[in-house]
């Protein structure tokens, strides 16, 4: 109560009323300013320390955003390169047309001189195979067929494996698109296992009039995709430029 502090400076040190009340106001205004600078600083420690949990957030939340571009730029191009070697084995098991040596024209001496040397890549089963063959010509087909079956899918194997590991590490609009070419690639290479194991080229063929458009199509969206994920400073900059040039 004022009116009581008052009072008691009038009666403690005798003074009169205006000097008690001065050094009332004097003492009270120290008071109130003590009271405040103490106030003050407790409001900027708790700033600080707000302030210094909302940065240590803030780098948290930068560097793991940073660790993901890290490991994106770093499995990107292993995506690519297989999903490009993918592409172009089956692009190779789709050949109408194969070239070899006319098996069929050649005596046992020559055929057996042409699998143990030239040959020599065939396997033991393969050269089991043609040497007991009627028609040499058509199981050197079919065992160049199977071949690059097997090597389409090992590479989409391998593309596929890189995929399904990482797939959390990419963008939603790059995953959306490697997921589109992963089920045309299963879906291509079953029609291809299937054309070998029963003998219907028709059937591998029909599928190939379906398949190449549709991944051409998906293959040049996927490229344009992850060339602005690898390079965005370039697309932002060519944003900034009107179609003169000028920015």
């Amino acid at each position: 109560n004022l009116n009581e502090l008052l009072g008691h400076f009038l009666i403690i040190f005798g003074l009169s009323g205006s000097t008690a009340y001065g050094w009332f106001r004097f003492l009270g205004q120290k008071w109130i300013e003590q009271k405040f600078s103490k106030s003050l600083e407790e409001f900027k420690h708790e700033q600080a320390k707000e302030i210094a949990k909302q940065q240590l957030q803030i780098d948290s939340i930068f560097n793991r955003v940073s660790k993901l571009h890290d490991k994106e730029y770093e499995i990107l191009p292993q995506i690519w390169k297989y999903l490009n070697k993918t592409y172009l084995r089956l692009l190779t098991c789709n050949r109408s047309l194969r070239t070899a040596p006319d098996y069929n024209k050649m005596n046992p001496e020559e055929f057996d001189y042409f699998l143990n040397n030239e040959g020599s890549n065939f396997s033991n089963s393969e050269k089991l195979k043609l040497q007991k063959s009627q028609n040499k010509a058509v199981s050197y087909r079919e065992i160049q067929s199977e071949r690059e079956y097997r090597s389409a899918e090992k590479a989409y194997h391998r593309f596929n494996h890189l995929f399904a590991l990482n797939s959390i590490f990419l963008d939603v609009e790059i995953r959306q698109c490697l997921e589109k070419i992963d089920n045309k690639f299963s879906s291509f290479l079953r029609a291809i296992e299937y054309s070998l194991q029963y003998n219907e080229p028709r059937h591998q063929y029909e599928e190939a009039k379906k398949f190449f458009p549709i991944i051409e199509d998906l293959y040049k969206d996927i490229e344009q995709k992850l060339h602005s994920r690898i390079f965005p400073r370039v697309n932002e900059d060519r944003e900034l430029l009107d179609p003169r040039g000028h920015r």
